[in-house]
């Protein structure tokens, strides 16, 4: 499945770079580069995302690379560029951080399911009872990561949208603290 995502991001990436190059957007360029990246690339490459399980951080890390590629040809920078200079520039959530959150909301639209629905007991039996790989134990850790409560039942007295929005905010907060966390181990990255 990462493979067919690599390769249909591949095609993303030069249908971007195509359009980008083809049309005069003057100022507003990387404006609409990124808008291009959130919408033709990552919605691409990230279909169905949040139902994904037994993910391998190595498998998300190429994801990242791809992302990477994309944004070296955007901003026409080479390679030595450090990685975190185009998040935390731009304000963009790593590929890994998207995953997560939308973990996190597809669990949110699960526990307000009915309880009869057929998804929501299996989701509650894979709750209680974990196996390594299963989909509940990297929603729980993303959870942990985000600073969430790792309560399925509180989830139902939060509305969709405060909670997409809580959400939202605490992915820049783990994005943010991710990446200088990765500045300090590298020693500041003499060039950023």
């Amino acid at each position: 499945n990462i493979q067919n995502r690599i390769a249909k991001g591949q095609g993303k990436i030069s249908a971007i770079i195509t359009l980008l190059d083809k049309i005069c957007l003057g100022r507003f360029y990387f404006e609409v580069a990124i808008t291009l990246r959130e919408s033709m690339f990552i919605n691409g490459i990230l279909t169905n995302a949040e139902t994904w399980h037994n993910v391998k951080k190595t498998e998300i890390e190429e994801l990242e690379q791809l992302d990477r590629s994309l944004l070296r040809k955007i901003f026409k920078v080479p390679i030595s560029t450090p990685k975190e200079s185009f998040y935390l520039e731009l304000g963009l959530l790593p590929i890994g951080t998207v995953v997560k959150a939308r973990r996190i909301v597809y669990l949110h639209d699960i526990a307000n399911m009915k309880e009869n629905e057929m998804l929501y007991k299996f989701v509650i039996t894979q709750w209680n009872n974990p196996t390594r790989g299963d989909w509940t134990e990297l929603v729980k850790q993303d959870l942990i990561d985000f600073g969430l409560k790792e309560d399925i039942i509180s989830l139902k007295k939060i509305k969709r949208t405060p909670f997409k929005t809580k959400v939202k905010r605490k992915s820049r907060e783990y994005a943010f603290k991710e990446l200088m966390e990765s500045i300090a181990r590298k020693d500041g990255h003499s060039k950023l």
